[in-house]
């Protein structure tokens, strides 16, 4: 029997472990947002940024979101246990919000303080062209360009384990029974058997198998 995920709207996770395990797995950049629920330009940031039309394609083609709230919620980061407190302290965080900006177990860079839509889209593509390409120009350069990069398709093997965690833990799945007659490129599709393989693909994320 076929299975398939279908990815929701919803791009936001709140626990940084699931959220990083899902972005290793995906090969993706995890994007940690360090907010407050008493920080005016945060409560701005989630109601004229994050649901951005183009935001949005970025976050579900090429990033894994988290916000991070300053609590005793407890997740696991890098085989370490942290508080959400104890994760502001080991980021260095001063204020709210800060963006950081890492993949696998290496941090990229650090986004201070709010910035407009139109900015933030130019940040993320940015990042993913610097990630994917190497980009040497500088920020402020790239700044007067146009651009529509969502970053470039990859195939990435994943265990039925990791397929699994996916489906497990991202809250924008959910189970199908068969392959749609026309695919939809908020979709992924996979089949429950040992190795899975998923065609990350601009805004698609095409899972498929194969028996070993």
């Amino acid at each position: 029997m076929v299975s398939s995920v279908i990815l929701g709207l919803n791009t936001k996770f709140e626990d940084v472990g699931t959220a990083h395990r899902i972005s290793v797995i995906e090969d993706k950049i995890l994007l940690m947002e360090f907010s407050s629920e008493t920080c005016g330009y945060c409560v701005r940031f989630m109601k004229e940024v994050f649901p951005d039309e183009t935001v949005q394609k970025l976050l579900r083609s090429a990033y894994i979101f988290v916000e991070i709230l300053p609590n005793n919620k407890k997740t696991t980061f890098l085989e370490k246990e942290y508080t959400n407190y104890q994760l502001f302290g080991a980021f260095g965080i001063r204020g709210t919000p800060t963006f950081i900006f890492w993949k696998g177990d290496k941090g990229i860079t650090k986004l201070p303080g709010f910035v407009p839509s139109e900015t933030f889209v130019k940040v993320l593509m940015y990042i993913l062209r610097y990630m994917e390409e190497g980009i040497k120009e500088s920020f402020e350069e790239y700044m007067k360009k146009e651009d529509t990069f969502f970053g470039h398709p990859k195939i990435v093997t994943v265990s039925k384990e990791e397929g699994g965690f996916i489906l497990k833990n991202d809250p924008n799945s959910i189970y199908v029974d068969k392959f749609p007659e026309s695919l939809d490129v908020f979709k992924v599709y996979g089949r429950t058997t040992l190795i899975l393989y998923m065609l990350i693909n601009s805004l698609k994320v095409w899972m498929f198998s194969k028996c070993t």
